[in-house]
């Protein structure tokens, strides 16, 4: 699913891609700044999912930044105990897989076009 914002918000966009368990693909550079992160956070505490970014310093950030605790780096332990999760921008094909491997269901999420 393509980032199309003309007749929807960035949730409503999240809760359709959930439901058809598909990733909204954006464009870098330019889907920068427009609230994916806020929605996607807010996505995730509505629905008590665990956030899966690309960095630790990343998570650091977004956990400070919106208050939510229940977000994790791709390299973090204890990824394997996780059932559903979501992912934020700049997690690679070779990160899904992992996330799959360790038994985590991807409910949806961004993933850039240029990292796909």
């Amino acid at each position: 699913m393509k980032l199309q914002l003309a007749n929807r918000s960035i949730l409503q966009c999240l809760e359709l891609a959930a439901e058809r368990s598909e990733l909204i693909e954006t464009l870098v550079p330019h889907h920068r700044k427009l609230g994916k992160s806020k929605a996607l956070v807010q996505f995730a505490k509505e629905n008590n999912y665990t956030i899966i970014v690309h960095s630790g310093i990343a998570a650091k950030y977004l956990a400070q930044e919106y208050g939510y605790k229940n977000i994790k780096s791709i390299n973090s332990k204890g990824l394997e105990g996780i059932r559903e999760c979501v992912i934020d921008e700049m997690i690679t094909k070779e990160d899904l897989e992992k996330l799959r491997g360790l038994g985590c269901t991807l409910v949806t999420g961004f993933m850039s076009v240029r990292t796909n």
